[in-house]
């Protein structure tokens, strides 16, 4: 065979090869280009094992600085929950037990930052952890690529993450994460997770991803908890990137303010 023809074939496999590596994947999900900032409304839909449904609407803003994200989530309703605020702190370059989560209660009129065990708690009711709010930490976990399969239309990859340590199944709650990632849009749209005892805990897909002015957004995603019958929808309204937020919404002593 051609050199020159052996040498393309090689590259392309090269290429092919990296691509489906496992680690490269999960690190091109943390840095996907999603801009400096966002900012949104976000609607989430609870639905109980009975059917029963509630809903909470959420201001949401967050800002990359250098290696740092932070994320503010305010919830405006309903009334009984009315102020109750979160504030995330992730920097790229620490271990994640070292990443700040701060919470506002308005009926206690208190700041109380969490603890690692408390970050696997439930976000104001809904099948959101805490943790899963969290930037990825891609250390976290190590991978193994499971093969590749046909979801909506893409091929994506099944891959297997296992926690690195027992403080982070201690964070998190996550014993494994079985994950598809497209490569397209270089996001988690698909995943299975296992509680402590390796069970299946639960499930999460997206179902709705958009491209906004030029980024990938997953507009619509699903978490179900299999254990409890829980659902929740999340529903990303009226995002936009890259707009200028004052560095006073990420401060703690003003989580009980306004957005």
């Amino acid at each position: 065979m051609n050199k020159a023809i052996m040498a393309v074939m090689f590259s392309v496999f090269a290429a092919a090869s990296q691509a489906a590596d496992p680690s490269t994947l999960m690190e091109n999900v943390k840095w996907r280009e999603d801009g400096v900032s966002r900012t949104a409304s976000v609607t989430l839909l609870l639905t109980d094992a009975r059917g029963n449904e509630r809903q909470r609407e959420v201001a949401f803003i967050e800002r990359d600085r250098d290696n740092v994200r932070e994320t503010r989530l305010l919830i405006q309703q309903p009334l009984d929950v009315k102020g109750t605020a979160i504030l995330l702190k992730s920097d790229a370059e620490k271990a994640s037990s070292e990443d700040d989560i701060w919470l506002y209660l308005p009926a206690l009129k208190k700041v109380k930052r969490l603890s690692a065990t408390n970050k696997r708690g439930r976000f104001v009711g809904s099948e959101f952890s805490y943790t899963d709010l969290e930037w990825l930490r891609v250390e976290d976990f190590s991978y193994q690529l499971l093969g590749a399969e046909t979801w909506q239309g893409d091929t994506v990859y099944k891959i297997e993450a296992l926690p690195a340590s027992q403080e982070v199944i201690k964070k998190t709650g996550y014993s494994k994460k079985v994950l598809w990632v497209n490569p397209n849009y270089d996001m988690v749209v698909k995943a299975v997770y296992f509680d402590e005892r390796e069970r299946e805990l639960k499930t999460m897909q997206v179902d709705e991803v958009s491209q906004l002015q030029g980024y990938w957004t997953a507009v619509v995603q699903t978490i179900h908890n299999l254990q409890s019958g829980r659902t929740t929808k999340m529903v990303v309204n009226d995002i936009e990137y890259d707009t200028t937020i004052p560095a006073k919404h990420f401060k703690q002593q003003n989580l009980k303010r306004a957005l």
